[in-house]
């Protein structure tokens, strides 16, 4: 990323930086309820707009529309999420495999719809009622083509559509 001169911003962690909350408790499955020490290993997700530098350098990440969520691996994630949320794919672009995850307050039915960037109708990937909490679909885009694809999320009252990109 570079600041308004052009000049690369450096980030420095520290016990400062970003925004931190507070997770427990943590449900911990019944093996581990014997042992003196347990290891809790978190997945972060971050998903933003990503921007092309015209002069071959890497892409920078346009930290304006950030959104940074977590989901544990081991344990239970407290509380509900507050409104309806769908997140970028990730990883993208990928190949043969990506998450879609998305965030319901309350008991909702929700269609994921997989589409073809002229509108064909590709695949459906959820069609089911779902408690309220953090839920994800996983795709399989082995049979796909390489190229880009949209996917249509509806959740009662809510509707938005992404892209997602297949590179072999």
């Amino acid at each position: 990323m570079l600041d308004e001169r052009g000049n690369p911003v450096v980030y420095e962690g520290n016990e400062q930086a970003g925004h931190t909350e507070i997770i427990g408790p943590v449900t911990l499955p019944a093996d581990a309820e014997d042992q003196s020490a347990v290891q809790l290993l978190w997945r972060y997700y971050y998903t933003g707009d990503r921007l092309d530098d015209e002069s071959g350098q890497r892409s920078m990440l346009n930290i304006s529309e950030i959104h940074v969520t977590s989901e544990p691996l081991l344990g239970t994630d407290p509380g509900l999420p507050r409104e309806v949320l769908l997140f970028q794919n990730y990883p993208n672009p990928f190949y043969p495999e990506t998450t879609i995850r998305y965030d319901l307050p309350s008991k909702q039915h929700v269609k994921i719809d997989l589409y073809s960037i002229d509108g064909r109708h590709i695949a459906n990937l959820e069609n089911s009622e779902k408690e309220s909490g953090r839920h994800h679909v996983d795709v399989d885009a082995s049979g796909l083509a390489t190229g880009v694809y949209l996917y249509r999320f509806i959740a009662d009252g809510y509707s938005e559509v992404k892209t997602m990109s297949v590179v072999k």
